[in-house]
């Protein structure tokens, strides 16, 4: 009999809280509810399945938390009282950002942690995507949505890297082929939001279509596609 997926579904979930409060020990459960759903997988095998959805739930909120503790998000969003802390990191810019600033997606590379960081870019100060600065100014935020208020920028490395540099040679060729429209066409291929103008980011909430301007199923779907056409022009079987 196949197992259901509710009762998986409640497993996972189960193993999952556990994993992300990390209590109790995880050997402690580990080791008991693994031996409990091999003992019983012929006998019991929707029993069986709900033990081994637990562990892997619990396996997914322990790697969670590890993943988050080595991010600088997690690291700097600890309590603090009074005003924002301080933070300082050196970023590489993942687009382009123009006179007027704005919101914009680094990752912070070296020092005592990585990940991913939002930048609250300021005004004056061009950068280019995939360039490398040293920022800092205060940490507003958590761990899931914290976003670093850049006071000051210094530029360590002009030369554009990694995928930074690639989608800013994107938003440079979609300057040249749409000119005045190329922000929006930023936003429709790569998720770019930097450069484009809140008047029509809030036409497009308006008319709630605001998710077109972001990475989303559709643009996944269009690359799947773009992908399952290669693979099939160069003789992969479905």
């Amino acid at each position: 009999m196949r197992p259901p997926l509710l009762v998986i579904a409640i497993g996972f979930g189960a193993g999952l809280s556990a994993g992300l409060a990390s209590f109790p020990g995880p050997w402690s459960v580990i080791a008991p509810v693994l031996l409990g759903a091999v003992l019983v997988a012929r006998r019991a095998p929707v029993a069986a399945a709900l033990g081994f959805a637990a562990l892997s739930g619990m396996a997914w909120g322990a790697a969670a938390l590890r993943i988050q503790s080595s991010h600088c998000a997690g690291r700097w969003s600890g309590p603090s009282a009074g005003r924002p802390p301080a933070r300082a990191a050196y970023v590489r810019l993942l687009d382009r950002v123009g006179e007027a600033g704005g919101v914009v997606d680094a990752a912070v590379v070296g020092g005592s942690c990585g990940g991913a960081v939002v930048l609250r870019w300021p005004s004056g100060k061009v950068a280019r995507g995939g360039t490398t600065w040293l920022v800092a100014g205060p940490w507003l935020g958590d761990p899931e949505g914290g976003l670093l208020r850049v006071r000051t920028a210094r530029l360590i490395d002009p030369a554009p890297r990694g995928r930074g540099a690639l989608r800013d040679r994107i938003a440079t060729n979609a300057r040249a082929l749409f000119g005045s429209r190329a922000p929006l066409v930023n936003a429709l291929v790569i998720g770019g939001q930097t450069n484009l103008d809140r008047d029509v980011r809030e036409r497009y909430a308006r008319a709630g279509l605001a998710h077109i301007l972001s990475i989303s199923g559709l643009h996944v779907g269009f690359f799947a596609a773009w992908l399952g056409l290669l693979l099939r022009l160069v003789g992969v079987p479905a």
